[in-house]
């Protein structure tokens, strides 16, 4: 059980966490959807659908998302955003192993490690 609540407390403080819900930082859009995807947050923005939270590795959270590149990337937190844009090459890679990623998308983000060699 202690074990268990350290966990909690060590994922909550990596993720960014606060006292309230309702903040979120930078441009991490809380957006209104099912559980199950991302709805992109710009009209010109394309939703990848990631299942996967790029950064944390744990399922996105229903309505995490933020715009990078023209893509929405879902993620597990608000915090995930800012660690993304820091070094998006080293989190390409979970991205173009989800599963709800379509092909056509994991083919267009390959190209920003191919820019990055």
């Amino acid at each position: 059980m202690y074990r268990m609540m350290m966990a909690v407390i060590v994922l909550s403080l990596a993720c960014g966490a606060n006292d309230s819900d309702s903040q979120l930082s930078g441009d991490v859009q809380q957006t209104e959807g099912p559980e199950s995807g991302i709805q992109s947050v710009d009209e010109d923005g394309t939703a990848l659908n990631n299942t996967i939270c790029p950064v944390m590795e744990a399922p996105v959270a229903a309505g995490q998302s933020f715009e990078w590149e023209g893509y929405t990337v879902g993620i597990c937190c608000p915090g995930c955003a800012e660690s993304f844009r820091a070094q998006p090459q080293r989190y390409i890679t979970v991205l173009l192993e989800d599963p709800g990623v379509s092909q056509e998308l994991k083919d267009e983000l390959s190209t920003y490690l191919i820019e990055a060699d």
